[in-house]
């Protein structure tokens, strides 16, 4: 996937042009979910521009438009004795320059690399499910749904309902729907008609 999207970008700011469906969404989330990875200097090898490592936020995102964002680590922007002022203001305007000195420890000089923290958790870590509960959409809770979806009911009975529910059997019209030309199997049918889902449970 690096290789085919990413190529020399930062994973932030890749793209989905003429991409799978399924990396089309992933940059949809990302939009999202990126500002809530924090990185905690350590070396200092986090990207300077696309990672969230001052509670600025992400500079590419803070910055104007015109201001540099090539691919440059934080480590290149300090020295053994601190944060190097005289690089930082090349890049970015005083006022930053001036919070970061104030506020924000320099990289040390150690093999530890940058730490990332997972904003959503209390103990810092990813999880599915912190992530999923942020950019769902949640809706009016449905009894139907909730007739299906039971505790003491075998998954394959629910699957089996839900598609029903939602027009999903592989029945014959829903598959040419899809664009899949096939002949009906069904006996019982007139000529020329094809297998319909009611036909299954009616």
């Amino acid at each position: 996937m690096i290789n085919k999207y990413y190529k020399k970008l930062h994973p932030a700011i890749a793209q989905a042009k003429k991409a799978f469906p399924i990396w089309r969404k992933l940059v949809i989330v990302r939009e999202l979910e990126e500002h809530q990875i924090w990185w905690q200097v350590k070396k200092g090898d986090s990207s300077f521009w696309f990672d969230k490592w001052t509670n600025l936020g992400v500079l590419y995102h803070v910055l104007p438009d015109d201001s540099m964002k090539e691919e440059i680590e934080v480590q290149n922007f300090a020295t053994t004795e601190g944060w190097n002022a005289q690089v930082l203001i090349q890049y970015i305007p005083k006022e930053y320059v001036n919070h970061m000195i104030e506020n924000i420890p320099p990289p040390q000089v150690t093999d530890e690399l940058d730490k990332s923290w997972w904003l959503l958790e209390k103990n810092g870590k990813f999880s599915v499910k912190s992530a999923w509960e942020y950019v769902r959409q949640r809706e009016v809770k449905m009894y139907n749904y909730n007739q299906m979806w039971r505790k003491h009911l075998p998954l394959k009975f629910s699957f089996t309902l839900w598609r029903a529910w939602r027009y999903k059997m592989p029945v014959d019209d829903v598959i040419c729907r899809r664009g899949i030309l096939l002949a009906s199997k069904s006996w019982s049918l007139p000529e020329n008609k094809n297998k319909k889902q009611c036909h299954i449970f009616f």
